[in-house]
């Protein structure tokens, strides 16, 4: 995705019918600016300006669920393997969002939103190089480190072990080769990352 279509894509989603635009309040004052196209970062920091809210913890979460929403349009939108990541970090930098600040502030909402993604991915009980790809992608999306996305998906990880030491017990009883040949190195291949996923905390993001 070229800048300009990263451009366009933000300002279509935001333009759409239900928006909270308008002049009267920052939040409707920031949604008007992306939906006509604004991209120049000094826009972003006069609307703050004129309304006091520089990064008041009532007005950054506004707009984190706002990040939040085009997000989840843009994973929705297209193969979970290839969202446009592009777009999500050009309306990062224009509205400021800085590390940690996803973790501390909308930590269920990221798990949510992680967790949905990676069943997609897990759909067929296995995660590919691209797919692998992907995943470290969202993690730069929404600043989080290794063991924090692990934690933060650890849900779907183990639904996925389990499905498979399932898949196998029955291949095993009714001596399907083939299924048991594709369980055993199916489970092979997740084992490492479910190991890494266990053994983080059940905290974060309380999706558990």
């Amino acid at each position: 995705m070229t800048s300009d279509s990263a451009n366009t894509e933000i300002a279509r989603y935001f333009a759409q019918p239900g928006m909270p635009a308008g002049n009267r309040d920052p939040v409707g004052a920031l949604v008007s600016l992306l939906a006509a196209g604004e991209r120049n970062r000094t826009a972003f920091r006069s609307l703050t300006d004129e309304f006091e809210v520089g990064r008041d913890e009532w007005f950054r979460k506004n707009v984190l669920d706002l990040v939040l929403g085009f997000i989840e349009h843009v994973l929705n939108g297209g193969s979970p393997a290839h969202p446009d990541i592009q777009a999500i970090e050009e309306l990062k930098a224009f509205v400021d969002i800085r590390e940690g600040e996803f973790i501390q502030q909308r930590p269920v909402e990221i798990s949510a939103i992680l967790t949905q993604h990676l069943e997609a991915i897990l759909d067929d009980l296995t995660i590919d190089s691209r797919e692998d790809l992907q995943q470290v992608e969202l993690q730069s999306v929404f600043d989080v480190s290794y063991d924090q996305y692990l934690a933060l998906t650890r849900r779907p990880i183990e639904s996925a072990m389990e499905t498979l030491q399932q898949q196998l017990r029955y291949a095993t009883e009714n001596r399907d080769r083939l299924l048991m040949a594709d369980s055993e190195m199916k489970l092979r291949a997740l084992e490492p990352l479910f190991l890494l996923a266990v053994a983080q905390p059940r905290t974060l993001g309380g999706r558990y």
